[in-house]
């Protein structure tokens, strides 16, 4: 404690310089007389020499000092204070915030598939700064300016090259502003302390568009790998520009790929018409990204305000001409192909062609022969096909063949179906052959008997066979096969059969004339067999539907032998002397 006397109180210097506790704070102005007057929260202090802060004399007495001081010591005194003013406090910072933007629709703000850009420079000037100062825009193209006093300002962004190039609409913020200069929002006026916002300068980005003309070889409407594409081929883009609204109209000409391209084109609806190129027709258009509605060798309403994604894919697809050519002649050996000589083509036969094309449309067209035989159509789109002949008057019906595009030649009916016609193909080789029918054909009918019969296992049956021939001709070179069906073979009761090759040669068989086989077979074992034979002659026949014969031969298990009954005697004794024997 302090000895009783009188006392002064000094707020050092220190404590109002550098970082002193009470930098900025001064001396109170109001200052209480008399330091001694135990009156609480008056000001006893004044300014002293050397920046200090000093009370007037205060005496302390034992036993003598105020007991209302906030304690009940008689030998305190709490009444001693020193006033001090708090610097005023420094007016409060404004600020500036804001945002460069892909503007898609060229609005302003930044909505949809709008976004940041990042790396701009904005700069700040006026407002009694100094110099201007710069910031670079984020990553979702945000830039502030802070600690600013009120005043007017002005914002300038430099105009960035990627991924635009092309000035929009800027857009002052909350503190107002003037945008009629590109780049520029002057004339802000910021209050002390106010935090201006929304500050926008939107860019106007740079999209492109483009696609291909390629032949569709297969006629789906899609651009395959490996379907080549067309160049040379103009194609036109017409439509209205965000920015400046009605575009003239623009040309591009596919490359040696078939590619074609439209770029530095700003945001807004456009639309692609293809020239049709020469040597082709027509094919089917494959919409691309963002879709766009497709019509007849053109793509409309292709919005390139909304999508953010590359545009691209709009293919035209083409197709070249098919065709599809063959022959009617007389096929003299029945083989199917003509000969360089000795079967010419017959003229007249009436040909149709009918069908499927890539589009879904039914084809239904005919030709006639010329005097080679000869036949085409042409100016064919890609589809599935098939060429029928009707059957020329004095001749007897051939062989049929597809030709180079393959197909199905029916066995009976004279069409040929199943022909796959691909963009450009030229088919050929379709042949109709026909036999000359001067002299009726030979008729060959083969009958076997027995058609069905049992036999005991290892058991023999004899099958006979009667060939017949029908006919009108001689059917030349007759012969058998005969198929045992499991069977062995054990002999023949007719002349010119060979069992090992299983072969009867019969020879030349006049019209009307029958020659008659019997061999002898055996079932190898219990079950169902089925022998067969099959006639054939070296002349042609107009049926061979009665050449075939086959009969069912069934061995079964033959049942064991029974025994035959005994007949048991036996010896008894009767009451008279002989001896006589009983059956038992």
């Amino acid at each position: 404690g302090l000895d009783a006397g009188t006392y002064t109180v000094r707020l050092a210097a220190t404590n109002f310089a550098g970082t002193g506790p009470l930098v900025g704070f001064t001396a109170s102005s109001h200052v209480a007389a008399d330091p001694d007057d135990n009156v609480d929260d008056d000001n006893n202090g004044s300014p002293g020499p050397g920046g200090t802060i000093v009370s007037g004399p205060i005496t302390l007495t034992a036993n003598g000092e105020p007991t209302t001081d906030g304690d009940t010591d008689p030998n305190t005194n709490r009444t001693l204070d020193i006033g001090l003013v708090p610097p005023a406090a420094p007016p409060a910072t404004a600020s500036l915030a804001g945002r460069v933007i892909l503007d898609f629709d060229n609005s302003g703000t930044a909505n949809g598939p709008d976004t940041g850009i990042s790396g701009v420079t904005v700069t700040l000037s006026g407002g009694g700064l100094t110099a201007p100062r710069t910031v670079v825009t984020d990553a979702q193209g945000n830039f502030a300016f802070t600690d600013l006093k009120a005043g007017t300002y002005t914002l300038t962004e430099s105009q960035p090259t990627t991924p635009a190039n092309q000035t929009g609409k800027d857009t002052a913020g909350t503190a107002g502003g003037a945008t009629a200069t590109a780049n520029t929002i002057g004339n802000i006026v910021l209050g002390a302390g106010q935090a201006g916002t929304g500050y926008t300068f939107a860019e106007v980005p740079l999209v492109s568009t483009g696609g291909a003309v390629f032949e569709d070889q297969n006629g789906n409407g899609t651009k395959d790998p490996g379907e080549p594409g067309i160049s040379g081929v103009t194609v036109t883009l017409t439509g209205r520009s965000v920015v400046a609204g009605p575009l003239a109209s623009k040309t591009a000409v596919t490359d040696a790929s078939g590619s074609y391209t439209f770029g530095g084109l700003t945001p807004g609806t456009y639309a692609l018409t293809e020239t049709q190129p020469a040597a082709y027709l027509d094919g089917d258009e494959q919409n691309g990204t963002p879709s766009g509605t497709v019509s007849n060798d053109a793509f409309s309403a292709i919005d390139l305000t909304t999508a953010a994604a590359p545009s691209g894919g709009f293919n035209f697809g083409e197709v070249k001409a098919a065709s599809l050519s063959g022959v009617v002649f007389t096929d003299a050996n029945d083989d199917g192909a003509q000969a360089a000589s000795g079967e010419p083509g017959i003229g007249g036969v009436a040909i149709r062609l009918t069908g499927t094309d890539d589009r879904g449309q039914a084809v239904n067209v005919a030709a006639t022969t010329a005097a080679d035989g000869s036949y085409s159509f042409g100016g064919l789109r890609p589809g599935t096909y098939a060429v029928s002949e009707t059957q020329p008057a004095g001749f007897s019906d051939g062989k049929d063949a597809a030709g180079t595009a393959g197909g199905t030649a029916a066995t009976t009916g004279d069409q040929i179906g199943s022909i796959a016609l691909k963009s450009g193909t030229a088919a050929t080789g379709y042949r109709f052959g026909e036999r000359a029918a001067t002299t009726a054909p030979a008729n060959l009918v083969l009958t076997g008997t027995p058609a069905s019969k049992t036999v005991v296992r290892g058991g023999k049956v004899t099958v006979t066979y009667t060939l017949r021939n029908a006919g009108s001709s001689t059917a030349t070179g007759a012969t058998v096969l005969v198929d045992y069906g499991g069977l062995q073979f054990v002999s023949s009761l007719s002349a010119g059969f060979i069992g090992t090759t299983r072969t009867w040669t019969v020879g030349d068989l006049a019209p009307g004339a029958t020659r008659t086989l019997q061999i002898v077979l055996r079932a190898p074992a219990a079950g169902s067999f089925h022998p067969s034979a099959t006639a054939a002659t070296t002349a042609p026949e107009n049926s061979t539907a009665d050449n075939l014969v086959t009969g069912t031969v069934t061995a079964r298990v033959a049942p064991p032998p029974q025994p035959t009954p005994q007949l048991s005697l036996r010896w008894f004794l009767s009451s008279s002397t002989h001896a006589r024997r009983a059956p038992r």
